[in-house]
């Protein structure tokens, strides 16, 4: 009777292991995440570098890239689209310039935060630093990092930046931790 009861005790084992199993289907259809955002850095001409002169001129490209087949809400400004990049000298969290990047060509008089649709596909935000500190002084020779994304919002309130996902317009150091909708830090020297 002991052996009966030992051989059934393995066989619920065995079925409760096996029905727990984590194995799952491959084909999902799932596009998580729904953002992937790149930061490059590059010389005036706008090819890649890592180097750079001081006072010479370098440009920060973002790319974010909606990898779904449909448009994504995101609380961002009405009538303008934002991208902030902040510049910190390498292994700080100390900004030594604050760039925000913002759409023109058109006028608007609506002031504040609404739903926007981020359509499918990329969109590119280009913005060049002429190496001036927030105190518009030339930066010292070194090694720097740089982190990119859009500005987003987490209601319809320009008081609720969304720091998690996104950039505010001030920064704030958890900004630099990669994110949809921010870049990764990249590295650049100045000598």
């Amino acid at each position: 009777m002991g052996k009966l009861m030992r051989v059934a005790a393995l066989v619920l084992a065995a079925i409760l292991l096996l029905g727990n199993s984590q194995c799952q289907n491959s084909s999902s259809s799932s596009t998580s995440p729904a953002f992937v955002t790149t930061l490059a850095v590059e010389d005036a001409n706008g090819n890649p570098a890592t180097t750079f002169s001081q006072s010479e001129a370098i440009q920060f490209v973002l790319t974010v890239r909606n990898r779904t087949s449909t448009n994504q809400p995101l609380y961002m400004q009405t009538c303008i689209n934002q991208a902030a990049f902040v510049v910190v000298k390498a292994g700080t969290s100390t900004p030594v310039a604050n760039l925000l990047w913002a759409s023109s060509g058109y006028h608007c008089n609506i002031v504040g935060v609404s739903l926007q649709n981020f359509a499918p596909g990329s969109a590119n935000f280009t913005i060049g630093w002429d190496q001036l500190d927030s105190n518009n002084q030339l930066v010292p020779t070194g090694n720097y990092e740089v982190v990119g994304g859009i500005v987003c919002y987490n209601s319809t309130s320009l008081q609720d930046p969304d720091i998690t996902n996104c950039m505010s317009t001030s920064f704030k150091p958890a900004e630099l931790s990669p994110a949809e909708l921010r870049s990764t830090l990249v590295s650049f020297t100045i000598q």
